[in-house]
């Protein structure tokens, strides 16, 4: 099927090493996205597509009422803590390429999220990484998040790409494999 980069009559249009950078998650079949740096919704994996249907619309603020409304009334069941664990964690990101301060950004987030600004995470890395508890499909699972920022050939932030899987050890899915095909 291929990587859904696309901008969907939201005149967002996908930076060329935002789009090199999801290609290869897609070939991998990984759970992916990737947010531009205004933080819209401008590409994600097949893999993601067809685990969730309903993801935010093309060129929608990411953490905004209406992207924040769509996932949590959703199939998938993500929480609101989830959502708020995700934005601590790149919420310094979205404070430095929206060049706004915590008031504003504030202002932006669906209601939910308002307050998890004050706990926003500092960082000057360009991958974060982290492990949470996720409600996906109706049950508990243990995921591991990384993003990791894309720059242009300048070395402009030209946005994040996102990408999650269960947090299980590569070595146990080996032996688990190598169990049942051999």
């Amino acid at each position: 099927m291929g990587v859904q980069v696309t901008d969907e009559g939201h005149g967002v249009a996908i930076q060329p090493a935002l789009a090199d950078a999801i290609r290869p998650l897609d070939d991998g079949e990984g759970w992916a996205y990737a947010t531009d740096d205004r933080w819209r919704l401008v590409a994600m994996t097949s893999a993601l597509s067809a685990l969730i249907p309903d993801l935010p619309p093309k060129g929608v603020f990411y953490y905004g009422p209406e992207a924040v409304e769509v996932i949590l009334r959703g199939p998938v069941g993500n929480s609101v803590e989830e959502y708020r664990e995700e934005f601590r964690q790149l919420g310094q990101w979205v404070l430095d390429d929206l060049g706004v301060d915590r008031d504003v950004l504030r202002d932006m987030l669906h209601p939910a999220l308002r307050d998890a600004v004050d706990e926003v995470v500092a960082s000057d890395s360009d991958v974060r990484a982290w492990e949470q508890p996720n409600t996906h499909l109706g049950g508990r699972l243990n995921l591991l998040y990384v993003s990791q920022r894309v720059r242009d050939a300048t070395g402009r932030v030209v946005g994040t790409t996102h990408t999650s899987r269960p947090a299980v050890a590569t070595t146990i899915v080996a032996k688990i494999a190598g169990m049942t095909f051999t």
